[in-house]
């Protein structure tokens, strides 16, 4: 294992301690056989029989900054079923959203027939205990603006809404159209 990966490891171990101390359950997982992640089951408060289901995990570092930074991923799965019909509404939505949101993104895997929400962040290898309670941090925030949106993505999934109307009736529709 080569410095970067321990380095990693070292992180993903000092997130996991974080979120075990703010009582979030957690466990390790991997997206293939080199790579491990972490999984973490938010409970919403507003919500206690529902969780939000993020996995951290290290993605390739594409632009080779440097030896000293990794790149983790945040991704969360906002919904396991869009529907084929209402696939050009939840583009629409998505776009409609992310311009005005202050961190991460949703997207959809149309193959998959997904809608998910995520952020990557560049981290500093040589502070993991920081760079836990950073992104710590930035998910407890991030939980209210998944959530903000989910049930307004879930109004048309579900054919309770047309696009616009559940966008309008979002509490960011004044940031959205402007209004």
């Amino acid at each position: 294992m080569n410095n970067k990966k321990i380095k990693e490891e070292a992180f993903l171990n000092a997130l996991v301690k974080k979120l075990k101390t703010s009582n979030v359950k957690t466990s390790f997982g991997s997206l293939n056989s080199s790579q491990k992640s972490v999984i973490a089951d938010f409970d919403l408060k507003k919500m206690p029989d529902e969780k939000l289901r993020y996995m951290y995990s290290f993605i390739p570092d594409l632009l080779n900054l440097s030896p000293n930074f990794s790149n983790l991923q945040s991704f969360v799965e906002v919904s396991s079923f869009i529907g084929e019909d209402k696939l050009d509404d939840i583009m629409w939505m998505v776009n409609m959203v992310n311009p005005f949101l202050p961190m991460g993104y949703f997207g959809v895997f149309k193959r998959f027939d997904i809608l998910y929400w995520k952020q990557n962040n560049y981290l500093d290898n040589n502070n993991p205990e920081e760079n836990a309670a950073l992104v710590l941090s930035q998910s407890t925030f991030s939980n209210e603006v998944i959530l903000d949106f989910r049930d307004t993505f879930l109004k048309v999934i579900y054919k309770q809404q047309t696009p616009t109307a559940s966008l309008q009736a979002n509490k960011w529709a004044h940031v959205i159209f402007g209004k």
